[in-house]
Protein backbone atom coordinates (compact mmCIF):
# COMPACT_ATOMS: atom_id res chain seq x y z
CA UNK A 1 0.00 0.00 0.00
CA UNK A 2 2.41 2.49 0.99
CA UNK A 3 4.34 1.63 -2.27
CA UNK A 4 1.43 2.48 -3.99
CA UNK A 5 0.96 5.90 -2.82
CA UNK A 6 4.45 6.55 -3.31
CA UNK A 7 4.26 5.66 -6.43
CA UNK A 8 1.25 7.77 -7.17
CA UNK A 9 2.95 10.95 -5.22
CA UNK A 10 6.23 10.42 -7.70
CA UNK A 11 3.80 10.61 -11.27
CA UNK A 12 1.77 13.28 -9.49
CA UNK A 13 4.90 15.45 -9.04
CA UNK A 14 6.70 14.73 -11.69
CA UNK A 15 3.74 15.66 -14.20
CA UNK A 16 3.71 19.30 -12.17
CA UNK A 17 7.28 19.70 -12.28
CA UNK A 18 7.11 19.25 -16.65
CA UNK A 19 3.96 20.79 -16.99
CA UNK A 20 5.87 24.01 -14.93
CA UNK A 21 9.23 23.60 -16.85
CA UNK A 22 7.28 23.43 -20.66
CA UNK A 23 9.48 24.46 -22.71
CA UNK A 24 8.81 25.46 -26.54
CA UNK A 25 10.53 23.08 -29.34
CA UNK A 26 13.75 23.91 -30.68
CA UNK A 27 12.07 25.13 -33.86
CA UNK A 28 10.78 27.91 -31.92
CA UNK A 29 12.17 31.51 -32.62
CA UNK A 30 10.61 34.17 -31.31
CA UNK A 31 11.74 35.55 -28.12
CA UNK A 32 8.16 35.71 -26.51
CA UNK A 33 7.44 33.12 -23.80
CA UNK A 34 5.54 29.82 -24.57
CA UNK A 35 2.57 29.00 -23.36
CA UNK A 36 1.35 32.89 -22.09
CA UNK A 37 -1.89 33.31 -23.00
CA UNK A 38 -1.30 35.26 -26.10
CA UNK A 39 -1.07 33.87 -29.82
CA UNK A 40 2.00 34.08 -31.75
CA UNK A 41 2.60 33.41 -34.93
CA UNK A 42 5.87 33.48 -37.34
CA UNK A 43 7.53 31.52 -34.89
CA UNK A 44 8.65 28.70 -36.51
CA UNK A 45 5.78 26.27 -34.05
CA UNK A 46 2.64 26.30 -33.35
CA UNK A 47 1.72 28.08 -30.46
CA UNK A 48 -0.28 26.07 -28.07
CA UNK A 49 -2.14 29.48 -27.45
CA UNK A 50 -3.49 29.94 -30.96
CA UNK A 51 -6.50 28.23 -32.00
CA UNK A 52 -6.84 26.43 -35.45
CA UNK A 53 -7.37 28.83 -38.18
CA UNK A 54 -5.33 31.23 -40.24
CA UNK A 55 -3.52 33.73 -39.63
CA UNK A 56 -6.54 36.03 -38.29
CA UNK A 57 -6.07 34.41 -35.15
CA UNK A 58 -2.54 35.91 -34.12
CA UNK A 59 -2.40 38.39 -31.56
CA UNK A 60 1.55 38.74 -32.18
CA UNK A 61 3.86 38.51 -35.21
CA UNK A 62 7.35 37.16 -34.90
CA UNK A 63 8.60 37.64 -38.34
CA UNK A 64 11.35 40.06 -39.00
CA UNK A 65 11.52 42.69 -40.98
CA UNK A 66 9.68 42.72 -44.36
CA UNK A 67 7.60 39.88 -43.66
CA UNK A 68 4.43 38.97 -41.95
CA UNK A 69 2.97 35.41 -40.79
CA UNK A 70 1.57 33.15 -43.71
CA UNK A 71 -1.96 33.23 -44.06
CA UNK A 72 -2.96 29.16 -44.54
CA UNK A 73 0.33 28.56 -42.03
CA UNK A 74 0.87 31.13 -39.30
CA UNK A 75 3.88 29.40 -37.56
CA UNK A 76 5.60 30.41 -40.56
CA UNK A 77 6.20 33.31 -42.45
CA UNK A 78 5.89 34.95 -45.46
CA UNK A 79 7.11 38.58 -47.25
CA UNK A 80 5.00 41.34 -46.53
CA UNK A 81 2.85 43.02 -49.90
CA UNK A 82 0.29 45.31 -49.83
CA UNK A 83 -2.81 43.20 -50.49
CA UNK A 84 -1.75 39.82 -48.56
CA UNK A 85 -4.42 40.90 -45.63
CA UNK A 86 -2.31 41.80 -42.85
CA UNK A 87 -1.03 45.16 -41.73
CA UNK A 88 2.36 45.78 -41.72
CA UNK A 89 2.69 49.12 -39.59
CA UNK A 90 6.61 48.56 -40.21
CA UNK A 91 6.11 48.63 -43.97
CA UNK A 92 4.21 51.77 -43.76
CA UNK A 93 1.10 50.18 -44.26
CA UNK A 94 -2.01 52.24 -42.72
CA UNK A 95 -4.72 49.08 -44.01
CA UNK A 96 -4.68 45.89 -45.81
CA UNK A 97 -8.18 44.98 -46.74
CA UNK A 98 -6.61 41.47 -48.43
CA UNK A 99 -7.86 42.94 -51.82
CA UNK A 100 -5.19 45.10 -52.90
CA UNK A 101 -7.91 47.25 -55.06
CA UNK A 102 -9.11 50.59 -54.75
CA UNK A 103 -13.10 49.19 -54.63
CA UNK A 104 -12.61 48.02 -51.08
CA UNK A 105 -11.98 49.16 -47.23
CA UNK A 106 -8.51 50.08 -47.99
CA UNK A 107 -6.84 51.90 -51.10
CA UNK A 108 -4.70 49.83 -53.65
CA UNK A 109 -1.39 51.14 -52.19
CA UNK A 110 -2.37 50.81 -48.09
CA UNK A 111 -1.92 54.12 -47.60
CA UNK A 112 -5.58 55.33 -46.09
CA UNK A 113 -8.52 53.97 -45.59
CA UNK A 114 -11.59 54.75 -47.62
CA UNK A 115 -14.48 56.62 -47.00
CA UNK A 116 -17.35 54.48 -45.24
CA UNK A 117 -15.26 52.00 -43.73
CA UNK A 118 -13.18 50.72 -40.94
CA UNK A 119 -10.47 48.69 -41.37
CA UNK A 120 -8.54 47.15 -37.95
CA UNK A 121 -4.78 45.85 -36.99
CA UNK A 122 -3.03 42.77 -37.81
CA UNK A 123 -5.29 40.55 -39.88
CA UNK A 124 -8.50 41.82 -39.00
CA UNK A 125 -8.25 43.73 -42.20
CA UNK A 126 -11.64 46.15 -43.44
CA UNK A 127 -15.52 46.24 -42.31
CA UNK A 128 -18.25 48.78 -43.75
CA UNK A 129 -18.41 51.25 -41.24
CA UNK A 130 -21.86 51.20 -38.96
CA UNK A 131 -24.70 53.98 -39.58
CA UNK A 132 -24.72 56.37 -37.34
CA UNK A 133 -27.77 56.51 -35.41
CA UNK A 134 -30.56 59.36 -36.86
CA UNK A 135 -31.63 61.69 -33.70
CA UNK A 136 -35.33 61.93 -32.45
CA UNK A 137 -37.19 64.65 -33.54
CA UNK A 138 -38.11 67.40 -30.88
CA UNK A 139 -41.30 69.47 -31.08
CA UNK A 140 -39.17 72.76 -32.00
CA UNK A 141 -37.62 70.96 -34.97
CA UNK A 142 -40.58 69.12 -36.32
CA UNK A 143 -42.11 70.18 -39.50
CA UNK A 144 -45.49 70.89 -37.98
CA UNK A 145 -44.36 72.42 -34.63
CA UNK A 146 -47.50 74.86 -34.39
CA UNK A 147 -49.36 71.92 -34.11
CA UNK A 148 -48.00 71.23 -30.87
CA UNK A 149 -49.55 73.75 -29.18
CA UNK A 150 -52.87 72.92 -28.90
CA UNK A 151 -56.43 74.33 -29.40
CA UNK A 152 -55.89 76.93 -25.98
CA UNK A 153 -52.75 78.40 -27.40
CA UNK A 154 -52.33 82.71 -26.50
CA UNK A 155 -50.59 85.16 -28.68
CA UNK A 156 -47.92 84.74 -26.71
CA UNK A 157 -47.34 81.35 -27.76
CA UNK A 158 -48.47 81.23 -31.41
CA UNK A 159 -48.95 84.75 -32.84
CA UNK A 160 -50.57 83.83 -35.85
CA UNK A 161 -54.18 83.27 -33.23
CA UNK A 162 -53.89 87.46 -33.02
CA UNK A 163 -56.87 88.95 -34.23
CA UNK A 164 -56.12 91.25 -36.54
CA UNK A 165 -57.86 95.18 -37.51
CA UNK A 166 -56.97 95.22 -40.88
CA UNK A 167 -58.89 95.14 -44.21
CA UNK A 168 -59.42 91.91 -45.66
CA UNK A 169 -56.57 91.49 -48.49
CA UNK A 170 -54.14 94.27 -47.12
CA UNK A 171 -50.72 93.23 -45.91
CA UNK A 172 -48.08 95.96 -44.30
CA UNK A 173 -48.00 99.30 -45.45
CA UNK A 174 -49.98 98.67 -48.79
CA UNK A 175 -53.66 98.25 -49.30
CA UNK A 176 -55.21 95.05 -50.69
CA UNK A 177 -58.20 95.21 -53.88
CA UNK A 178 -61.30 96.51 -51.33
CA UNK A 179 -63.05 98.84 -53.31
CA UNK A 180 -62.67 102.75 -52.59
CA UNK A 181 -65.66 104.28 -50.22
CA UNK A 182 -69.09 105.30 -51.48
CA UNK A 183 -68.68 108.73 -50.69
CA UNK A 184 -66.12 108.68 -52.62
CA UNK A 185 -68.24 107.76 -55.70
CA UNK A 186 -70.95 110.30 -54.71
CA UNK A 187 -68.25 113.27 -54.79
CA UNK A 188 -67.12 112.57 -58.08
CA UNK A 189 -70.89 112.29 -59.03
CA UNK A 190 -71.72 115.77 -57.67
CA UNK A 191 -68.82 116.94 -59.72
CA UNK A 192 -70.10 116.16 -62.84
CA UNK A 193 -73.35 117.20 -62.82
CA UNK A 194 -72.11 120.70 -61.47
CA UNK A 195 -69.94 121.02 -64.59
CA UNK A 196 -73.17 120.14 -66.60
CA UNK A 197 -74.65 122.70 -65.01
CA UNK A 198 -72.42 125.40 -65.56
CA UNK A 199 -72.29 125.49 -69.15
CA UNK A 200 -76.34 126.54 -70.05
CA UNK A 201 -75.74 129.10 -66.77
CA UNK A 202 -72.64 130.74 -69.03
CA UNK A 203 -74.55 131.16 -72.25
CA UNK A 204 -77.62 132.64 -70.67
CA UNK A 205 -75.51 135.39 -69.07
CA UNK A 206 -74.50 136.50 -72.36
Amino acid sequence: MKLLRLAVLTFTTFGISATANAKPPGTWTCEAGWEDQVCDCGCGATDPDCAAGTFEVCERSGCGAGKVPWEHAPDSCMTSACGDGWKDEAAGEVCDDGEGLNGGGCSADCKWVNAGWVCGELAEKCDPAPAEPIPEATPEQGPDASAELGPEATAETNPESVESDEPVGSGGGCSGTESAPAWAGLMALAFLVSRRLRGPIRRATR
